[in-house]
């Protein structure tokens, strides 16, 4: 769909609409304002990428390890900032203990977020949380 809209010829307000009423997103723009046509599909892929897992870039399996491998797990980890909890969701699966913190203000992502199964175990936390394991 969005490779047929950036071909389209659609004009840049009705393709602005397009994606307010139906496509939970924003087209790309310059600074000028004028959408670029080039970068639609790759900026849905990382707004469909948020809206679900809280991240934008891809979490893939070497990542999580590289993380297991050289970080020190001892004591657990705690992750601030963790949207929707996927990250967390991740290090939990391969048997590590980690908490998870995330502020939870504004509501771009946040009431999608909590629809994810992998939401359940985030908590309503930020710096707070650090400055309180010392």
């Amino acid at each position: 769909m969005l490779r047929v809209l950036a071909a389209s010829g659609l004009s840049d307000g009705s393709m602005q609409g397009v994606f307010e009423e139906s496509i939970r997103g924003w087209p790309p723009k310059e600074e000028s304002g004028e959408i670029i046509r080039s970068q639609i599909v790759l900026d849905h892929d990382r707004n469909q990428r948020i809206l679900f897992f809280g991240w934008s870039s891809e979490l893939k399996a070497m990542h999580i390890e590289f993380i297991l491998r050289y970080c020190d797990k001892s004591h657990g980890y705690v992750e601030l900032g963790a949207g929707s909890g996927w990250l967390a969701f991740l290090i939990k699966d391969r048997g590590v203990k980690i908490d998870a913190y995330d502020s939870m203000e504004g509501d771009t992502f946040v009431q999608n977020w909590t629809k994810q199964p992998w939401f359940k175990h985030v908590k309503k936390g930020s710096f707070e949380v650090r400055m309180s394991l010392r």
